[in-house]
Parts: structure tokens; sequence; C-alpha cells
């Protein structure tokens, strides 16, 4: 049995919160042919050609050019690679990355609502999908779209851009191609075929499934990537073990005050609309998006990770790519990875993502599209402060402009690289951002604010501390952080404290813990993984029961764990967290 389905992640995942290419004010017809009179007949777009092409077209910047070629990369099904090489091509499909631009501008703006948003698009469009979908010799010999388009085997097959196709009762095998499914070559392998009878044929099989057995056996074939879904969870601990992610994709959204443990590899994770959560994803093989959340904690090893609407957050990250910000951001606090699991190393090696690679947690970019009122108003400013004397430098506490591009009119549509420099150099944070927008939204976490974690879970596993080397900064405030407590201890040891001092001196410190955990929000957290149950150490259990006695504390609601597929062998799964040694222990 056949059966086809979109591929959610180009649609949740590829398309970016903001139009940084200005597409909305372009027709598709012109953006076909600007680009096709720029391209030619080759049927491969090269990233040289398409820097070039953004900024002849769209007037674009080249951090921003890039940003769309990489997510067409990151979301497409396949790793262009040149025959017998193993590194990835710097071109990509021609046609495929005109659909791609299609749903940058339309999909958006989509005011369809419901589960079926992206099928109802797919529905609406499929015809003006195909038409893009063919070679560029079609788009250079019209000056309009065709009244009867027709398209052959090869173009079609490019459809598997936005669509799959599964066999099966359970749908878990995917079909690296079914346009040769498709009954219109079966003996006329070079026929044109109109596009609008394409567009029935297609519609039809995502409800009908057609049983095509026979020609299925011969194909090449794939696993589907299935998705987990973590879903309006509230002051609870989610645990989601690597068998039951299986290397899928991950969906976090609209939670609030819940703990989230992701001990596996994702291909995708999604975190959108959550509130108050503390979340330490697993190893993401490819990337990881944040979008409209407030108050997260979040720990993360991804290739990629784009953020957007975020809020009042700190990020510990470890990617091999620069974050980006995209949108309204403010109140963010970015910081090397600080944690572990017991297969971390496992899994690293999985993903294919070595740990040695350099960090650029501290290399964050940032894109924000300001309307012409807003840029002339920023320009005006400027004006005054250079009429002052003082530089933009000056005024914005001494930032490196480390280049820009073009003209002083364009400017509102380009880029500037800026460097926030932190104490030390190796904590500063390059921005991105347009006509001096103050980029006190984001900064590095201060070093003294700065602990290394660890999750105490009852699995097996080759991990025992973090594999990603620190920034000289942060390794020595942690190492400071454990030499003050050592001296501490060691100062206690030698008072010889009697059994009333030693009572005294613990609620002391007990007393003092608890604050801290409320005034760092870490409490709801603890209460969260102590609720787990299971072999939890007895420190941590007194800390949720003297948390849970302060005043307000009724209001917090009944706690629960939530376990996602246990396999028959596994073990009770305790997750908890463990700052470094303190003195509370």
């Amino acid at each position: 049995m056949l059966r086809l389905a979109l591929r959610s992640e180009v649609f949740q995942i590829g398309v970016l919160p903001q139009d940084l290419l200005k597409l909305k004010s372009v027709s598709i017809l012109d953006l076909v042919r600007k680009l096709t009179q720029q391209q030619g007949n080759a049927t491969f777009l090269k990233y040289s050609s398409w820097l070039k092409y953004a900024r002849n077209v769209f007037n674009c910047g080249e951090h921003a050019a890039r940003l769309y070629f990489e997510t067409f990369l990151m979301v497409h099904r396949t790793t262009y690679r040149k025959k017998g090489s193993a590194k990835p091509m710097l071109s990509v499909d021609y046609g495929e990355f005109l659909v791609f631009l299609f749903l940058q501008k339309f999909h958006r703006h989509a005011a369809t609502e419901g589960k079926n948003q992206e099928m109802d698009f797919f529905t609406k469009n499929i015809y003006t999908i195909l038409l893009l979908l063919r070679d560029p010799v079609h788009h250079l010999a019209e000056a309009k779209f065709p009244s009867h388009p027709t398209m052959r085997r090869h173009e079609f097959t490019r459809l598997t851009f936005l669509v799959l196709a599964s066999t099966g009762e359970s749908a878990t095998t995917e079909l690296e191609s079914f346009a040769t499914l498709a009954p219109f070559w079966a003996t006329k392998p070079n026929a044109e075929v109109p596009i609008e009878t394409l567009c029935q044929w297609t519609l039809k099989h995502f409800h009908e499934p057609i049983d095509v057995a026979k020609s299925i056996t011969s194909q090449p074939s794939r696993n589907i990537h299935k998705t987990v879904r973590v879903v309006g969870k509230g002051a609870e601990c989610v645990i989601v073990e690597g068998a039951q992610l299986a290397g899928g994709d991950l969906v976090i959204e609209n939670c609030k005050k819940t703990s989230v443990y992701i001990l596996g590899i994702a291909r995708f994770v999604l975190v959108s609309g959550c509130e108050d959560c503390t979340i330490n994803l697993g190893v993401c093989r490819k990337m990881v998006t944040f979008r409209s959340c407030t108050g997260l904690t979040v720990s993360a090893v991804s290739r990629r990770t784009h953020l957007s609407s975020m809020s009042n957050s700190t990020f510990y990250l470890f990617c091999w790519n620069r974050p980006v910000f995209i949108g309204s951001n403010y109140g963010i606090k970015l910081a090397p990875y600080n944690t572990y699991y017991p297969n971390l190393d496992r899994d690293l090696k999985a993903a294919n993502l070595d740990p040695l690679v350099p960090n650029r947690w501290s290399s964050a970019i940032s894109f924000s599209i300001m309307s012409d009122k807003e840029a002339a108003t920023q320009r005006r400013g400027r004006s005054r402060e250079a009429g002052k004397g003082r530089t933009d430098e000056e005024s914005e506490g001494g930032m490196d402009v480390e280049g820009s591009e073009g003209s002083s009119k364009k400017r509102n549509r380009e880029s500037l690289a800026i460097k926030v420099d932190g104490a030390d150099s190796d904590s500063g944070v390059v921005v991105v951002k347009h006509l001096g927008q103050k980029p006190e939204w984001i900064a590095p976490l201060p070093k003294e604010e700065f602990f290394n974690t660890s999750f105490p879970f009852d699995l097996k596993g080759d991990t025992s501390c973090n594999p990603f080397q620190l920034p000289e900064s942060y390794s020595n405030a942690s190492d400071a952080q454990r030499q003050r407590i050592h001296e501490v201890r060691t100062v206690i040891e030698k008072a010889e404290l009697d059994e009333s001092q030693q009572k005294a001196l613990h609620a002391f410190v007990h007393e003092k813990f608890i604050k801290w955990m409320e005034e760092t929000k870490r409490l709801q957290h603890l209460l969260n993984v102590t609720s787990t149950g299971g072999k939890i150490s007895p420190l941590m259990r007194s800390i949720s029961l003297a948390g849970s006695k302060k005043e307000g504390a009724e209001n917090i609601p009944q706690n629960k764990t939530i376990m996602l597929n246990r396999g028959k062998d596994s073990k009770d799964v305790v997750t908890g967290m463990v700052t470094e040694p303190s003195l509370a222990s």
C-alpha cells in the first residue's frame, strides 16, 4: 500500500518566522522570472550564485542569504554530495529551492487554523508548487504561467521535497521516489503529463492508499521518522528515553512549569509556547527551534539552533553553527553546555557530532526587520548622537562594528555585525543587528552564575562528566567554586562543633539553600524531579519536603512524573538536579 504524507519539518522548521527577503512585496511570477533570468538553464543552484541573486534581486546581505540556504539544506530529505566525496556540495535543486521560497512567502501568512493547516495550504497551492518544480528552461521560455502546463517524471520526482511516500499498513518505510509508481509513465517514461492531472492523482492518494505492492518491492526505501509530542504539561517531570524517541522528531508545546529530560537522539526539535520550564535536550542531529517561550532554562546539543520571540531565558548550548535569533528577543543569556547524561558520548557518536569541534555558543546572530518609520527614527537618533560628538561605538558601550553591507539609503534592509565584549575575550557575543538596535537583550551568562550540573539517572552508560571543553573563564570560575566549597568544609571540620552547633549550622545552610532555590526559580524544578520516586537521595527528598512547607507552596499544583515508553528491561529512571558539591551535601 502506498501512502502519501507531507514532510512536517519543511513547514514547521523550514519556514522562518520573519520575512527577511521581503518576499511579501514580490509576486511569485516576478520572483520566478528574476531568479530564472539569473540562473539560466542550470537545474542546480550554487551557493555562490544564490548570494549574488539575493543581493541583486532582494537587496539582501550575506548573513540572511546564508540563513535561507542553510535552512533549506537542513530540512531537505537528503544531503547533496559529490560522487565519491563525503563533503556536502554547495548547491541545491533549483526547482525545490523555488518551492522553499514560495513557502516563505505564503505559508507564514496562511489564515487557516487547526491540525490540517499544512495540508490545507498544500491542497490550495499544489498547482503552483508543481509549476515551480519544472526545469528552469520552461520559466525562461514563458512570459507568464501557461494555461495548460505539463511535467515529465524527473520534474515530478522533485515533489518528494514536500511529500513522503510510505509503504505497508504501519507506514514505517519511506520510498525515495514515488513518481515511478504513477501510472502515467508506466509505458512512456518521457511522456509529458498535464499538471492538473498530476494534482488530482497526488491529492487523491493522500487519503486513499493505493495497492502497488509489486512495484514497491524494487523501490529503495528507508525508515520514516516518527514524532514524539510533549504537549500541555504543567508542574510535571517528563522523561523521554532514547528507545521512545528512536532518532525521530520531538515537539514540546504549551508546557508550564514543567521539567523535561530527553535521553537520546532527536532529528529535529521544536519547542513552542512554553513558560517557566527547565528543558534538558539530549542530542539533536539536525536543528533545535525555539519559538514564543519565556522563562526557560535549556541545555541542548545540536548542529543548529534557531530562536525567535524568546524572553527571559538562559541557554546552555553546544552547537556547531552560530545560534540564530530572529525577530524580537530580550532577556536572553547564553552559556556553554553544562551537563551530561550516562549515554551522551554514545549518542554524540551516533549523531556524528564531535565534542572536540569548537563550540559556537558565543557567536550568536540576530536578524530583525524594521519598518521604514523605525529605520527613520533610528537614523535621526544616530544623527543626534553624531552631533554631540559621540560615535555609535561610544554610545553603545564600546562595541566594535565588524562590517556593514549596502549603502546608507538601504541600510534598514542590511545587517551590522557587532561584537559585545564581555569581561573576558572568550565570552563575547557576535550580534548581527539593524541600525544601532541595542543588543541588551542578549548577553553571555556571567561566569559567577554558571554551574555544572548532572542528572542521576538509574541507567548504565560510559559518560561520567561533561564531554565538552569549557571556555577558560567559565572553567576557572567552576574551579574557584569548588575550591571555596573545599575551604569552607575544611574550616567546619576543624571547628569541632558539638551536636547542637552542627544542627544549628545545618539548619542555617538549609534555609539559605531553599531561599536561593526560590530566588533563582529552581524550587519548582526540584519539586518536579523529586516527585519521580525511586532512588532519590535523602538530601534531595529533604529539600523537596522543606520547600513544600514554604509559604505559598500550597498553590503549587500536585507534581507528576510521566515516563514515555519504558522498555521491558529498563529500570526505574530517577531524574534530579545535582550542582557542583555544595555545603548542603
